[in-house]
């Protein structure tokens, strides 16, 4: 079974990102040899494909040196400080050693993550083209799913927990949705525009992780301690 575009894109970057300089020889052949590739090979047009998704989807572009033919990533320093593509960059370098290293799982410890993550990549498909999604989500308060039609402005993890921001259309208000509570998702072809008033840096700012109550008032709390506080 092919692996999902979104883990070969992710795959490209990081080989790239961490070579520096690499030629298209040498990433086929490092391809060839992935757990991603199921003895597939990398074709060039494929390859030109994926750089263009990648520049689509997380603004991270791929250049190619003509004197030397070898492939870089363009403002690499500029790359280290976006939080999101690290952090995919990162997770994906980690995932992508363990799965090459079996013998090791038995002592390798993990901490649990609910399910929900496959929901991640059709979501950011639906951010990127500006569609509404349709959804059912069972709430832990609620004893059965409902329906819910969603535009997607954001998504985000919170300990080890993914979430989606968006506008819920039945009330015209933004909702927040754990992804691991989702049973069906779906893409429409509605359209939206996504809103130049909504941040999600702003509308996060005064929040501690996920939670967001515009009818609690700010408040900001002085904490007194002394040095034999931090002693103890």
């Amino acid at each position: 079974m092919a692996a999902p575009l979104i883990l070969r894109y992710i795959w490209l970057a990081d080989v790239i990102a961490r070579a520096g300089r690499i030629s298209f020889r040498e990433i086929a052949a490092g391809w060839r040899v992935s757990s991603l590739s199921c003895g597939e090979e990398l074709p060039l047009r494929t390859f030109h494909h994926h750089r263009k998704a990648i520049e689509e989807l997380f603004d991270i572009n791929i250049e190619c040196d003509k004197s030397t033919h070898e492939y870089f990533i363009e403002d690499s320093e500029d790359l280290k400080k976006g939080a999101l593509r690290n952090w995919l960059l990162n997770t994906f370098s980690v995932n992508n050693l363990l799965s090459e290293s079996q013998k090791l799982r038995d002592r390798i410890m993990f901490e649990y993550i609910p399910s929900g993550q496959g929901y991640l990549a059709p979501i950011i498909e639906a951010m990127k083209e500006g569609v509404v999604m349709e959804l059912k989500y069972q709430s832990f308060w609620a004893t059965e799913a409902k329906g819910y039609t969603l535009e997607p402005y954001a998504v985000r993890i919170f300990k080890q927990r993914w979430y989606v921001i968006g506008r819920n259309c039945a009330i015209n208000k933004v909702r927040i949705f754990a992804l691991d509570r989702i049973s069906e998702l779906t893409k429409t072809n509605k359209k939206y525009s996504y809103p130049d008033s909504f941040n999600p840096d702003v509308y996060f700012h005064d929040c501690y992780g996920i939670i967001n109550d515009d009818k609690t008032k700010v408040v900001e709390v002085v904490v007194k301690v002394s040095e034999r506080s931090f002693l103890r």
